[in-house]
């Protein structure tokens, strides 16, 4: 085995779905301590209040007809809210993991729906259609969709549950959610889904939201810390969580040192023109290619454009579950703000890592909270009054909303004085549920059922199984 090999063997460690990363940090808060309940609420904290499951089954491009395997998930609240993902490999641990976590980034983020006269507080739901988008035309994937809707129509609705984009869904799909559902319901219900396109019901902000989030939570850290200088920075990814963060850090003068997409790492130690960069990934697709100058360098992980990402002071992954590993993770030497604007982009090992430095990582159950709480208070909230609200009027809530978040984690940090502000912020956010759970709820009531629903055939209009 060569010396490089080997090197490289040490930063290996198992891979854990969502599920069983988010089901360790809740087991971690109860063992601990951190969170104080009854036994039959920590039962509660680690499972789903119900599962929905079928199939879709849609004729494909070849003629022939193929079942789509489907889920969501609902958590604690009365009225739920979370993404639904399209992806070839989703599977019901993934939906539970991610339900787990919008249970958590919801009650941070403090949203609340006044329903029927009655405030709601606003539990975690999230759902996913096992369907790989690149592999079928938008017809089919038209179809899936209306007949998810099928599959779904009893639980879901502005006063059940709210569905949203995620991972290869967007402002179109949620369109298809909408317009089958009220079809099925009989009537029109804006707030049943959120991510709209404008002139569906749509809000102003929703597409800067997840960055504006980070960015503000990002502003916080800084002053808490006592940190007024401009530190160089980076990003995993370049879509929408990343790219506004960087922008307003840009124009306010911060050096952008280094920018990752899925065809390699773009850095500069001076910084990057980033108007430049973005403009060349609107064009192309990718940043491979990309030269600007003779310090304007590109590669992979293992390379200089890798190293010199190493010298940045604030790191925001913004890509994918898992992007920062042990390896990255140990070459971070000078990072010590990191804002996780992904689904949980550190593996367990890269955070421990991070932690033995004193790296205030930003857990992404509060820092990626800005989409759901744009979706809740703007979105939603329009959707059932019918009063549109100005760009700057959800821009202010959102900064009010995360100002807020961010310090009631950090006082749950201080007061018990904890070594992670991912403990601290699943801490805060199941007490607060955990209360609440034992001061409403029957805690020996049935609690975790699954509900099959079978197979819903797009042609033939019907439930066939």
């Amino acid at each position: 085995m060569s010396n490089g090999r080997r090197k490289l063997d040490k930063y290996q460690e198992p891979k854990l779905t969502l599920h069983e990363k988010f089901q360790a940090q809740t087991n971690r808060v109860l063992e601990r301590k951190i969170v104080v309940t009854d036994p039959r609420v920590e039962k509660r904290l680690l499972t789903p209040k119900e599962i929905i499951h079928g199939f879709i089954r849609a004729i494909i491009d070849d003629g022939t007809k193929q079942d789509f395997e489907c889920w969501r998930v609902h958590y604690n609240g009365e009225r739920d809210q979370g993404g639904t993902r399209y992806a070839k490999d989703a599977h019901l641990g993934e939906v539970v993991g991610l339900g787990s976590g919008m249970m958590q980034k919801n009650e941070l983020m403090q949203l609340v729906l006044e329903i029927h006269g009655r405030k709601i507080h606003v539990g975690g739901g999230k759902g996913a259609v096992a369907i790989d988008t690149h592999s079928h035309s938008l017809r089919v994937i038209e179809d899936v969709s209306r007949g998810y809707m099928h599959i779904l129509e009893p639980y879901i609705g502005s006063d059940k549950d709210g569905l949203a984009p995620d991972v290869y869904t967007n402002g179109q799909i949620m369109g298809w959610f909408r317009s089958e559902f009220e079809k099925i319901r009989g009537y029109s219900d804006p707030a049943m889904c959120t991510g709209k396109a404008l002139d569906n019901g749509g809000c102003l902000g929703r597409e800067t939201a997840t960055s504006m989030g980070a960015y503000y939570w990002t502003e916080e850290m800084l002053k808490v810390l006592g940190i007024t200088e401009k530190l160089p920075m980076a990003a995993h990814g370049l879509g929408n969580a990343a790219k506004y963060y960087l922008l307003k850090y840009y124009e306010r003068g911060f050096p952008i040192i280094s920018v990752t997409d899925t065809s390699g790492w773009l850095s500069n130690p001076y910084g990057l023109d980033l108007p430049d960069v973005l403009a060349y990934k609107q064009k192309y697709g990718h940043l491979a290619g990309y030269s600007s100058g003779k310090y304007t360098v590109f590669g992979d992980k293992y390379s200089k454009a890798r190293k010199i990402a190493d010298e940045a002071r604030i790191l925001n992954p913004a890509a994918y579950e898992d992007t920062v590993d042990m390896f990255i993770a140990d070459h971070l030497k000078h990072v010590i703000i990191m804002p996780e604007s992904a689904n949980e982009p550190c593996t367990i090992g890269a955070q421990r890592i991070l932690s033995s430095r004193g790296v205030y990582v930003g857990p992404s159950v509060i820092t990626s909270g800005g989409g759901v709480e744009v979706s809740l208070d703007g979105e939603a909230k329009q959707g059932l009054d019918g009063r549109k609200r100005t760009a700057e009027e959800i821009d202010n809530q959102l900064h009010t909303k995360m100002t807020q978040a961010f310090h009631n984690v950090w006082k749950f940090y201080t007061d018990k004085k904890l070594t992670t502000l991912r403990d601290a912020a699943t801490g805060y956010a199941l007490q607060q549920i955990a209360d609440r759970m034992m001061l409403e709820e029957d805690l020996d009531a049935p609690y975790g059922k699954v509900i099959e629903r079978g197979i819903y055939d797009v042609a033939l209009g019907k439930f066939v199984e």
